[in-house]
């Protein structure tokens, strides 16, 4: 019997450190998204005002827009190859873009949600 709630407790003690880790992972992860928010208020900011900052961030926005870019191109290659009677035109990939903005948005308001 007291072996039984010797592995009981043990068991419980497990659970309760795996719930703490939970809740510090997800506390960390809420600290991550206020610390990438207010960094990218303060790149913002510089951009405004002419200022072009030296930071990671903006590698990976520049080196994420010519992905995207890339990945827009191939896709209008692809149409018109598919359509040779149509053509894909800016405004077509930027209503991709919009699209595409409106579902990541959608997205991270389900996961705020949640």
């Amino acid at each position: 019997m007291i072996a039984a709630y010797v592995r009981y407790r043990s068991g419980m003690d497990e659970i309760t450190a795996t719930q703490g880790a939970l809740r510090e992972t997800m506390e960390n992860e809420r600290q991550r998204l206020v610390n990438a928010r207010q960094l990218r208020e303060f790149l913002r900011k510089q951009l405004d005002a002419g200022i072009t900052p030296d930071h990671y961030r903006i590698d990976f926005l520049q080196n994420g827009a010519a992905a995207v870019i890339a990945a827009l191109g191939a896709i209008a290659d692809k149409f018109d190859h598919t359509y040779p009677m149509d053509k894909v035109t800016a405004l077509d990939l930027i209503d991709i873009l919009n699209t595409t903005k409106a579902r990541i948005m959608a997205r991270a308001q389900a996961v705020q949600g949640e």
